[in-house]
């Protein structure tokens, strides 16, 4: 099982420790907090990983149109558990708290969330030339 000091990014390596950390010691908020923050590191460094929330005004591409450059991009971020994600004009995850109190279970689901997002960018920029 991958770990977060086994990430070659230093930013995911020590904001996902930090995060874990927070989670064993009860502080889920510091732990969610953690992990918006390292989603918005993905985003900021690697934003052709990052899949646009769906719009229905916008149309979903051909089937064989995701083999292409889009099959490498990531999850969109789960904002059904009180974290709202927008993609700024800048193409920067931006990140809206609704709550300031998270259960473990919920800070959990963001931590493994993240963890496997972190794990999906080093295996999509170890393939890049």
């Amino acid at each position: 099982m991958i770990r977060p000091s086994d990430l070659a990014d230093a930013v995911l390596r020590n904001t996902l420790a930090e995060a874990e950390g927070a989670l064993d010691e009860g502080e889920y908020l510091a732990c969610v907090r953690c992990c918006a923050d390292a989603y918005v590191h993905v985003g900021t460094v690697h934003p052709e990983l990052i899949a646009r929330p769906f719009s229905g005004s916008v149309p979903l591409p051909a089937a064989h149109a995701t083999r292409g450059p889009r099959r490498n991009q990531l999850q969109p971020w789960l904002g059904r558990l009180g974290v709202i994600c927008t993609i700024g004009d800048d193409g920067i995850p931006q990140m809206t708290f609704q709550k300031q109190d998270f259960s473990m279970t919920e800070a959990a689901a963001y931590f493994e969330f993240m963890m496997d997002i972190a794990i999906r960018v080093e295996r999509a920029t170890s393939q890049q030339p």
